[in-house]
């Protein structure tokens, strides 16, 4: 390993060397930070391109661990060579279970435009289908057993937008949308089951009002055939 320094005194560069091929190495470049500005650790390759740079921001005191080149991703792996993997564009993928008390995804009203309501949510929620299933591999999933959801194929082509694919072509659901759609079926079916109670009052009114017409007509008979019986009677 060879110490130098660079043309910036507040900067230490450190060349890791590949003993069997002078033209292979790593360098390390240490820059000093201040109060106003950061400390930083950037890896090089022997192409003299970034790979990878870790910097402290005081002001906004702020750690960052950045890969460089484009199209790459940062991993952050445990023992076992899983863990996270962070692509260029900020998506996530992890290997196991993420735990957390809690997740907020951005909403405000603020930041959004074209705001329509959502028809016909009832029929596109049945769409779609879920189904028990098992993990092929299943050392590479967080749970083995069976397992609850659904397929992203189908999924696809009901909500394209709900489908991302890996680099690998891996296709993953992200089920953003699934609570909006689903308020809005319950809507449905509550407005449905309104409809048809109002419609049943309405029947149930109807017959109320037809049975106390013919109880009104069968006194009205009674009391009729009730004088005919008092003129036979005389008349007897």
């Amino acid at each position: 390993m060879l110490v130098g320094s660079t043309d910036n005194p507040s900067e230490a560069d450190f060349l890791l060397a590949d003993s069997t091929d002078a033209d292979a190495f790593t360098r390390a470049v240490v820059k000093a930070g201040s109060p106003t500005t950061s400390a930083s650790v950037r890896l090089e390759s022997s192409t003299g391109s970034g790979t990878a740079e870790l910097w402290f921001d005081p002001v906004a005191n702020a750690a960052t661990l950045k890969a460089i080149p484009t199209g790459s991703v940062l991993r952050l792996y445990g023992r076992t060579n899983a863990g996270l993997t962070i692509d260029q564009n900020g998506d996530v993928t992890a290997d196991g279970v993420i735990c957390a008390d809690n997740v907020a995804c951005v909403s405000d009203a603020r930041l959004k435009q074209d705001v329509q309501p959502l028809g016909h949510a009832l029929d596109r929620l049945l769409a779609l289908r879920g189904v028990s299933f098992e993990w092929r591999d299943a050392t590479r999933r967080a749970e083995d057993g069976p397992q609850i959801g659904m397929i992203a194929q189908e999924v696809e082509r009901v909500f394209p937008g709900w489908v991302r694919e890996r680099a690998d072509g891996v296709k993953m659901v992200a089920y953003n949308g699934f609570e909006g759609l689903t308020v809005e079926a319950i809507r449905e079916l509550r407005e449905t089951g309104d409809a048809r109670l109002d419609a049943l009052a309405r029947d149930v009114e109807r017959l109320a009002a037809s049975v106390d017409a013919l109880e009104r007509e069968n006194a009205r008979l009674r009391a009729g055939l009730g004088g005919c019986s008092l003129v036979l009677t005389a008349c007897a």
